[in-house]
């Protein structure tokens, strides 16, 4: 099965990681979809799509062929899953979020729900809010997109962008 995963990873965390696996547990070949990956340098999209990519790549360890799209968000569901679907083959997508699980089957997609992991504390904006007031995040993120994250000054720039 050619699989679907969307995700906006801003940044990368562990609920992430564990999505991306599940998906790849069930599949034979897995797209991961950058999400919003016309945006960056803003507080709700720090990361452009490339460094959301290698934060992935970094913390990932793939057992399947895989490969990356960036997919960009438009404000209008039609003009979103008609992009996704003009430019995009697969035969499964696999989602948390009742919002794209209610697109997809409207759009005679199968879908697949991802159990979430510890979802309360694992959301791109509060990890973004520890990383804002200078709280450790190394629970909820892989060393690997720590280590990233530390290479690209990426910290300072959520810091920077934060809204507080």
């Amino acid at each position: 099965m050619h699989s679907l995963v969307v995700g906006r990873f801003q940044p990368l965390h562990l609920g992430h990681i564990h999505m991306i696996e599940y998906a790849m547990s069930k599949s034979s070949s897995l797209i991961v979809g950058i999400g919003s990956g016309n945006y960056s340098n803003t507080w709700d999209n720090p990361f452009t799509a490339n460094e959301r990519i290698e934060m992935i790549e970094a913390s990932v360890d793939f057992s399947i062929p895989h490969d990356f799209i960036s997919i960009p968000d438009f404000h209008d569901r039609v003009k979103w899953i008609t992009w996704i679907k003009e430019n995009i083959e697969f035969d499964a997508f696999f989602s948390n979020s009742d919002y794209e699980v209610e697109i997809f089957s409207d759009e005679g997609f199968k879908v697949y729900d991802i159990p979430f992991l510890d979802r309360l504390k694992l959301k791109g904006t509060e990890i973004r809010s520890l990383i804002a007031e200078k709280r450790d995040v190394t629970p909820y993120i892989p060393p690997e997109t720590k280590a990233y994250l530390e290479c690209i000054n990426g910290f300072e720039r959520i810091r920077s962008l934060s809204p507080q």
